[in-house]
């Protein structure tokens, strides 16, 4: 349905001066999928106790505006502050047939920069390409919070850094723009905290891992 009010002004153009503005502005709603790359460690190889550590992703959703720079007709820098909403459960099984799950939950303010690079405009669509970098804090982070004996327990660093990469449609209508963008985000720094419980030391390294469906609105 979109995408035929989007070609509905085809003989005319929407928006056709849109692109040559310096800046504009919008806002973004998007939804997606949450994991941890997990490595195990050499402790978990040789492990009497346990005898299987896995990750399972979870749904999450994410809030944002953006600020767009034009630097030429086919290229834009743009700014994408936002908060996104995550949770993943790593699960652990023991020799002994019980198991238990350690959940992370997060809500972490991003501050992505991209370029995203567009195709030269057919009508009222253009596709597009994006890369770029990400950092994020995590306001739920439970580094160094107090817990339970024996509960299952991981904590994760606060700060992460990670890039991006996707792809996306652009469709111009006579209000405003509309662009539907599946992004990847995958993140540099280990975000495992080590203590001496049996959780953290079965785990080497968690890497942040994201899929994401985003919508923007400018």
């Amino acid at each position: 349905m979109l995408l035929a009010l989007a070609t509905k002004g085809m003989a005319q153009g929407n928006l056709a001066m849109y692109d040559t503005r310096t800046w504009h502005f919008g806002f973004t709603l998007g939804f997606g999928q949450t994991n941890f790359k997990l490595n195990r460690s050499d402790a978990f190889w040789k492990s009497d106790s346990i005898s299987s550590v896995i990750c399972k992703p979870r749904a999450g959703f994410n809030l944002g505006v953006l600020a767009n720079l034009h630097l030429h007709d086919q290229l834009d820098l743009r700014f994408l502050p936002s908060i996104s909403f995550a949770q993943r459960d790593i699960r652990f099984d023991f020799r002994d047939s019980s198991y238990a799950v350690a959940k992370i939950e997060s809500a972490y303010l991003d501050f992505p920069l991209v370029m995203k690079y567009k195709t030269i405009r057919h009508r009222n669509i253009r596709f597009y390409v994006l890369a770029g970098v990400q950092f994020s804090y995590d306001l739920q982070s439970n580094k160094g919070a107090d817990v339970k004996p024996n509960s299952a327990y991981l904590a994760v660093n606060p700060v992460n850094f990670g890039y991006q990469i996707g792809c996306g449609l652009d469709l111009y209508f006579p209000y405003f723009k509309f662009s539907p963008e599946l992004k990847l985000t995958n993140g540099f720094n280990n975000a495992l905290v080590r203590d001496n419980s049996v959780y953290s030391s079965a785990i080497e390294s968690l890497f942040s891992k994201i899929v994401q469906l985003n919508f923007y609105f400018e």
